[in-house]
């Protein structure tokens, strides 16, 4: 097996940026993206290629595995963003930070050189692998559970924790034809044709069997009509929580991951509506660059605020500071 030194190119410098014995990849940088197509042709002509490296290449820590354009970059040295391994036998759990201040660790979502993840940049392939994650600890999460907890009530009205799980399960055999069907036995009410296939699939599978299922959709690539990868991401973060937050059980939110899911609650009006029931407050994220609205500022970690945006106020709020609390607190929202 050839050294790292001889399996790497030489150093070079872009911009400010040192790439020490690194090169980036032909889906890094702004490649095949005309919006930033500039910054693409600034770094095929300082490198004197006429095309970027294949991806995966080499690194002096570990092989770059994906290196994209934060959505947000306006300079040449912030468009880098890598995700690599740390060694041969393990990944950093936390960024580490090179002299230029790129964050590099090893991630399913890409990362901002400041830490903050870029979501405008995952491809769809990420997202699906951060859905896989998510089915695989709520999968874990409701393991241990004993009989009495899988029958406790959720944080969705009427539905509980064995009626979540039975919607998760159906939301990756949702295909226009059941749908149809299903609208129909619920008189064209979309809100009550979701709560009621749940509670109906739930009534005809005991606990194990849901389990089974739920651990059956890994892998699933299915969305239904009118929905994206991100929707399925943000169901199975959310209604974790529906779970957990009840049973008193701790589940971790990956802030990467509720970035994302919080940006796709916000643009669209419907289900939740989120930026017209908010619209009163500055929303604020504490753990990435995000922030919405104008008006009394609501603070709190992306998990915490995509939990409001879904209409999770009770679960949210004890995690949330600012002088828009207590109006929240007392408002309907």
């Amino acid at each position: 097996m050839l050294e790292r030194s001889q399996r790497c190119p030489p150093p070079r410098k872009h911009g400010q940026l040192d790439i020490d014995r690194g090169s980036f990849g032909r889906d890094s940088l702004t490649y095949r993206d005309p919006a930033r197509q500039h910054i693409t042709d600034r770094v095929k002509a300082e490198t004197k290629r006429p095309e970027p490296f294949d991806q995966r290449e080499c690194f002096d820590s570990g092989r770059i595995e994906h290196a994209v354009t934060a959505r947000t970059a306006t300079r040449l040295e912030d468009a880098f963003i890598a995700v690599i391994p740390d060694g041969p036998h393990g990944h950093t759990a936390q960024p580490r930070q090179f002299a230029d201040g790129c964050a590099v660790c090893h991630s399913p979502l890409n990362l901002h050189p400041t830490g903050a993840s870029s979501v405008g940049r995952m491809n769809t392939d990420d997202i699906w692998r951060a859905v896989d994650t998510e089915r695989r600890n709520l999968h874990q999460l409701l393991e241990p559970l004993t009989a009495p907890q899988w029958r406790h009530a959720s944080l969705c009205e009427q539905w509980r924790v064995r009626d979540v799980v039975a919607h998760v399960v159906l939301s990756t055999e949702a295909t226009v034809g059941r749908i149809m069907v299903n609208l129909l036995r619920a008189r064209g009410s979309i809100d009550r044709m979701v709560c009621e296939t749940a509670i109906r699939h739930a009534s005809n599978a005991d606990d194990r069997k849901l389990l089974n299922e739920l651990r059956a959709t890994i892998g699933s690539r299915f969305t239904a009509v009118g929905t994206t990868p991100t929707d399925r991401l943000m169901d199975l973060l959310v209604h974790a929580q529906d779970i957990a937050v009840p049973l008193g059980l701790r589940h971790e939110i990956p802030t990467a991951a509720a970035l994302l899911a919080l940006e796709r609650v916000w643009n669209p009006r419907f289900p939740f509506h989120a930026a017209k029931r908010l619209a009163p407050y500055r929303l604020r994220a504490v753990d990435a660059e995000w922030a919405a609205g104008t008006g009394p500022v609501i603070e709190g970690p992306v998990s915490a605020l995509l939990m409001l945006a879904t209409g999770r106020k009770s679960a949210a709020l004890p995690h949330l500071t600012g002088d828009g609390v207590e109006f929240l607190r007392r408002a309907d929202v």
